[in-house]
């Protein structure tokens, strides 16, 4: 099972920085996960928050791709609403050698434009817990789920799940024999957690506190 850093080392640094990305392969993590966004002059930068300052000055992708890329795998979640970054996100994949990559997002139209870029193998759905309401039946789900994955290219899933009640051994092999990698999004360090996703033969953890990997044999 791969572990990756949820915008790097936030137990010990800032998130989404050169020392968070750095400490996540030090601490023996397999890569990062990192958010992008659109200038107008078309750099791609780095920051999670919606409502950040866009005058202010944030790393950019490029610095990001050519320090860490050859470390391990580098998640990359588009968070601009605007096409474009599609295609400057592959330029920087391009021209940095980047190979161990996967694109997210939970915009599902921006997958009309990651298609012509990038293949199913390299593309993640987010899908946020508000998509799915309580009365929706077990096939339904999985069925609309499926449906979902198929529409966008999709080959990997990424269910926000902060309670783990979605996910279960049997629920994560039906994806597995549709060729669905299950990625969760893990909050705690527990091992209880961790052997809670080992169980159900989870593909990623994207981790809010790296210091679970002392739980890794």
């Amino acid at each position: 099972m791969r572990i990756i850093g949820h915008r790097g080392d936030r137990e010990n640094f800032d998130d989404n920085t050169f020392g968070s990305f750095q400490s996540a392969f030090d601490l023996g993590a397999d890569g990062f996960e990192t958010d992008v966004w659109l200038k107008d002059n078309n750099d791609v930068y780095v920051t999670h928050y919606f409502n950040h300052d866009r005058s202010k000055t944030y790393p950019l992708l490029k610095e990001v791709l050519e320090k860490f890329a050859q470390k391990g795998k580098i998640q990359i979640e588009i968070k601009d609403s605007n096409p474009r970054i599609c295609t400057e996100v592959k330029k920087l994949l391009n021209i940095t050698n980047t190979s161990n990559f996967e694109i997210t997002s939970s915009q599902h139209a921006m997958f009309c434009e990651l298609q012509n870029h990038f293949s199913g193998e390299n593309l993640g759905l987010i899908v946020k817990p508000y998509s799915i309401s309580d009365d929706m039946r077990t096939e339904y789900v999985n069925n609309m789920l499926l449906n979902w994955l198929k529409l966008t290219g999709s080959k990997n899933l990424w269910l926000v799940d902060l309670n783990n009640k979605f996910w279960s051994k049997e629920r994560v092999r039906i994806f597995h024999k549709n060729n669905i990698k299950i990625g969760h999004h893990l909050t705690s360090n527990s091992l209880e957690d961790y052997t809670l996703m080992v169980d159900w033969e989870v593909d990623t953890i994207i981790s809010d506190k790296l210091s679970i990997l002392k739980h890794r044999k």
